[in-house]
């Protein structure tokens, strides 16, 4: 993979940190020095991208800061900093489609790129802009408490690999957080029986026990409401890039996967506390 590596761009979403870690140590070896990595961020209409990492980070999900000529506007939304563009990359609308292009603006002219973020750190703005997820991911509790969808997958997801590799965050309107895993067929296979299926993983001892453990973990550390996650299942389907359910950057499509699983979803809230013997369904210690 390396020969003499001047660095590795990525476009398309945030790498795990573990991965990147991994990377960064085959490039040394291989090599005999630091691989520096680079990203880019933006859409189509920023014509692609809006902002660039432009000197060495440790933290994979930094953006970088504007490229030249290019302003980044963050504004409160939601509970988190919505991203907005401003510059001569930055198309002018949408071609005959004025209601579509009114909408897609701020009152200052800035594109609405329906992302969020933050500065690394605010006292050294030039440090980058940390991507944080989608703006419609985000949704409230019953309670009206604001649960952020990015925070609570970044946060559980070190601690379900190998056997799930994502997981689409459910609770709106609903009294706790749940989680519907994505399976990772590949490392599930040793440990389940040849006739069995991913979505049916949870009925696996060792598995069981090891997303039981993961919750026990993060909950201890994420106590919550809006974070503490109460039940979780297993996706039947993995998540398709030709059916919308994964986005062009790579990411889940919360939206479109919490619709196409309204089902599954109401089944996942409507297991009471008190039963535990459900093989579909796993509730958090004390949830």
């Amino acid at each position: 993979m390396f020969c003499r590596p001047q660095g590795l761009l990525r476009g398309r979403g945030s790498p795990a940190a573990k991965t990147r870690d991994r990377v960064a140590q085959a490039g040394l070896k291989a090599t005999g020095r630091p691989v520096v990595f680079s990203a880019g961020w933006g859409s189509t209409e920023t014509a692609p991208f809006s902002t660039c990492v432009h000197d060495a980070s440790d933290r994979a999900d930094n953006i970088g800061i504007p490229i030249p000529g290019t302003s980044v506007k963050l504004t409160p939304d939601q509970g988190k900093l919505a991203l907005s563009v401003k510059g001569p990359n930055v198309t002018p609308g949408y071609w005959r489609n004025s209601a579509a292009t009114r909408e897609a603006f701020d009152a200052d002219g800035f594109y609405r790129m329906g992302d969020a973020g933050e500065l690394l750190n605010a006292e050294r703005p030039a440090d980058g802009i940390v991507f944080n997820g989608r703006l419609s991911e985000n949704f409230k509790l019953l309670s009206g408490t604001w649960v952020n969808v990015n925070k609570v997958r970044l946060g559980i997801l070190p601690l379900l690999r190998p056997y799930f590799t994502d997981a689409v965050v459910t609770g709106h309107n609903r009294h706790d957080i749940g989680l519907l895993l994505v399976p990772n067929p590949a490392a599930l296979k040793p440990v389940m029986n040849p006739d069995d299926i991913p979505a049916e993983a949870l009925a696996v001892p060792t598995v069981r026990e090891a997303v039981q453990q993961a919750l026990d973990i993060y909950n201890r550390d994420h106590p919550r409401s809006s974070t503490k996650v109460a039940r979780c299942g297993i996706l039947p389907d993995l998540p398709s890039l030709a059916t919308g359910e994964i986005t062009d950057k790579g990411y889940l499509n919360q939206r479109r996967l919490t619709e196409r699983w309204a089902d599954l979803i109401e089944q996942l809230h409507a297991v009471p506390g008190a039963n535990r013997q459900s093989l579909r369904f796993l509730l958090a210690r004390n949830a």
